[in-house]
C-alpha cells in the first residue's frame, strides 16, 4: 500500500478515510510524546514487539535481530525508530526505513495499555511526516493479502486470518494497492537447500 507523501499534511488526510483520519487527530491531543528513538531505545521497542506478537499470535525475531537493523540503517539516516511515550509509558513504536525517494514500513509494535490514545496511529503519522521530510515520494505500508481490489473490498470486514487483519488497518491510509513480483531464492547448494526446506516442513512453516 503506497501513500503519496508529497502533499501537504491536510491533503494527504482528506485522501484517508474518516476513523483512520479521526483516530490520528485523537493521537496528536492525546498528550503523547512522540520522538525518534536511540540506540538505546531498541530494547523497548523489542520489548514492544514481543507484547504485539504475543497478543496477535505472530512470531518475531529474536532481540539482536532488531538491534542489527537499527545499527546498519539509522546512523546513515535510512531507517528510523519511532516512539510514542504517555506519562513514561512506551505505548507504540515503528521502524522506518528509506531509499532514494521511498518509504517502507517494516517493523511496528505496541503496548497493551492505553490503546485508547491511539498510539499506533500517532507513530504512522510521524513516519509519514519523516518520510517526506526526507525528501520521499511515497511511504509503503507493505503487505496485503494475495487477492484482486474487489475481493479484498468484499471481505476485508469479515476476515482476520494472514494478512488480513493488517490490511483493514492498512486500508484507512488513503494509499494505492500496487502489487509487484514476489521474492525467489537463489539456490547455490541444492542438498543444503533441500535440508533447509525440510527442517522449515518439519517446523510446520512450508516453503513453496
Amino acid at each position: 500500500v503506497l501513500i503519496d507523501v508529497r502533499d501537504d499534511d491536510e491533503t494527504i488526510l482528506a485522501r484517508m478515510n474518516q476513523g483512520t483520519r479521526r483516530k490520528i487527530r485523537k493521537s496528536l491531543k492525546s498528550d503523547l510524546h512522540y520522538y525518534e528513538g536511540t540506540r538505546e531505545d531498541v530494547a523497548k521497542f523489542t520489548s514492544l514487539m514481543q507484547t504485539t506478537g504475543e497478543r496477535n499470535d505472530f512470531g518475531v525475531h529474536e532481540p539482536g535481530y532488531y538491534q542489527k537493523a537499527y545499527d546498519l540503517f539509522a546512523p546513515s539516516g535510512d531507517a528510523v525508530l519511532l516512539m510514542a511515550d504517555h506519562e513514561g509509558d512506551t505505548l507504540a513504536g515503528i521502524m522506518v526505513f528509506a531509499l532514494g525517494d521511498s518509504a517502507w514500513y517494516l517493523y511496528g509494535a505496541s503496548s497493551n495499555d492505553k490503546r485508547n490514545l491511539m498510539a499506533t496511529y500517532g507513530v504512522q503519522w510521524q513516519a509519514i511526516i519523516w518520510a517526506r521530510a526526507r525528501g520521499c515520494r511515497t511511504y509503503d505500508l507493505w503487505g496485503v493479502p494475495d487477492e484482486d481490489e474487489a475481493v479484498l473490498e468484499a471481505q476485508f470486514q469479515e476476515r482476520a486470518d494472514g494478512l488480513w487483519g493488517v490490511y483493514g488497518f492498512k486500508r484507512g491510509w488513503g494509499g494505492q494497492v500496487v502489487r509487484s513480483a514476489g521474492a525467489w531464492d537463489k539456490v547455490y547448494n541444492p542438498l543444503v537447500y533441500n535440508l533447509y526446506k525440510a527442517a522449515l516442513r518439519a517446523m510446520g512453516r512450508g516453503v513453496e
